[in-house]
């Protein structure tokens, strides 16, 4: 065989393996599409992140800071979130912990923990209390003030509805 011929055979099959056809001269054309693709015409309607969180004490309140999250099939790993990394607020012993979800989203199951804040990794975490999915959603995670001592504060917040769940860390002295 010829090595034009070889050539213009070689081509042909990559142009009908690719999809394409082969004129008589030899060269490939791309077939014209018969529609044009569909455009989507629903936007994507998955949040960013989960909502944001608020913890309250003795009347004063502070933002969360957000780790590890999962979010209607979208989510985020973050490490632990040491003392210096965190905003804090003060409690005395007995005082109660209120935490929410700052756009009203109804909770599910939840649990907290704290973590001395001298300890960077968290794994000498204590938990404080829990609770299961199996009892009616709440709209605020309410629970006592650890023992004295500096801490990190570590809330994981189930949304009621199934569909993600999220870490929330604060520092807290309590005395």
């Amino acid at each position: 065989m010829p090595l034009r011929q070889l050539a213009a055979a070689m081509l042909g099959l990559a142009a009908v393996l690719a999809g394409c056809t082969v004129a008589a001269t030899g060269t490939a054309t791309m077939p014209v599409p018969t529609s044009p693709l569909a455009a989507s015409s629903t936007p994507d309607a998955t949040p960013a992140a989960p909502p944001g969180a608020t913890l309250t004490v003795g009347g004063s309140s502070a933002a969360g800071t957000l780790g590890t999250w999962t979010l209607r099939g979208a989510g985020s790993d973050s490490p632990w979130l040491p003392a210096t990394a965190v905003m804090g607020l003060a409690a005395g012993t007995g005082d109660r912990l209120a935490v929410r979800f700052d756009d009203g989203t109804a909770i599910g199951s939840w649990a907290a923990v704290v973590v001395p804040a001298d300890d960077p990794t968290g794994l000498d975490a204590t938990t404080l209390a829990a609770r299961t999915a199996t009892d009616p959603p709440v709209a605020i995670v309410d629970l006592p003030a650890p023992p004295p001592g500096r801490w990190v504060f570590q809330v994981r917040l189930d949304l009621a509805d199934g569909t993600g769940q999220a870490f929330y860390s604060w520092g807290l002295t309590v005395r």
